[in-house]
């Protein structure tokens, strides 16, 4: 069923150039009235029929939805008990960055109530530079081993890539200065690609980290892989996975 088209506004403000040349919205989600954000919806980023980027919005129903290419997208928004609502056209040239606001018609899920379960809530201590970096997003939206600091130091070995092994994953030496992480698959070898802060990594620059810099790491096989660690999102899937690390400064939370 094809989602609900809805109006999309653009802020006047002059797109901002992203360095690297990434392309990126910068949005906020907005129930009908217009006056209040709408928090935990989850908005996506599509290319045709291909889903770009995806993302739940924050406590104010701002987001980010980056790609790794320019193109004329569409925004796709479902809140909680509600349908897929889609705003657009919003084109982004090469490292553009693309203030939008968009604003749910009434009756999209905003504004009626929903009935949940009961939950049990737990205390969790999160460190800054993951939360800036959507890590404890992907979280609940992705399958998926999310470990911090602390749980990744908890697993066998000294350095970062021992720590990394504990995960199941495996490093073959393939020359005197090159390591190369991967896992079984089917049998055979399948290498896994590597993010070192949100960009692709040679395996070495990993064996010159060590753990006082090491913030957080997801581990994805290949059916768990959010779109934005595909090293190929033209093929949907990246059928090894992928690791991906976050460094801090030594005293930064």
């Amino acid at each position: 069923m094809r989602p609900r088209l809805a109006a999309l506004l653009i802020s006047i403000s002059l797109p901002i150039a992203a360095p690297m040349a990434a392309q990126a919205v910068d949005g906020r989600l907005m129930g009908a009235d217009g006056a209040s954000g709408i928090p935990a919806a989850l908005v996506r980023l599509v290319l045709g029929d291909s889903v770009v980027d995806e993302a739940a919005t924050r406590a104010d129903g701002g987001f980010t939805l980056a790609s790794p290419g320019a193109g004329t997208f569409s925004i796709v928004a479902r809140v909680a008990g509600g349908s897929d609502v889609e705003f657009g056209p919003v084109t982004l040239a090469a490292g553009e960055r693309v203030p939008v606001l968009l604003r749910l018609p009434a009756g999209s899920g905003a504004d009626r109530p929903v009935a949940l379960a009961g939950v049990t809530a737990t205390a969790e201590v999160r460190r800054q530079v993951l939360e800036r970096h959507g890590f404890y997003e992907r979280q609940h939206l992705h399958p998926g081993r999310f470990l911090t600091h602390d749980e990744l130091a908890r697993l066998p070995g000294i350095s970062v890539l021992d720590h990394i092994r504990g995960l199941g994953i495996l490093v073959d030496p393939r020359g005197a200065n090159i390591s190369a992480l991967y896992r079984y698959s089917k049998g055979a070898k399948c290498f896994l690609a590597v993010w070192l802060d949100g960009q692709p990594a040679r395996y070495t620059e990993i064996t010159r980290l060590t753990m006082d810099e090491v913030a957080g790491v997801e581990y994805y096989r290949g059916e768990e892989l959010p779109l934005q660690f595909n090293p190929y999102y033209t093929r949907r899937s990246w059928d090894c996975g992928a690791v991906v690390i976050w460094t801090r400064q030594p005293d930064a939370s």
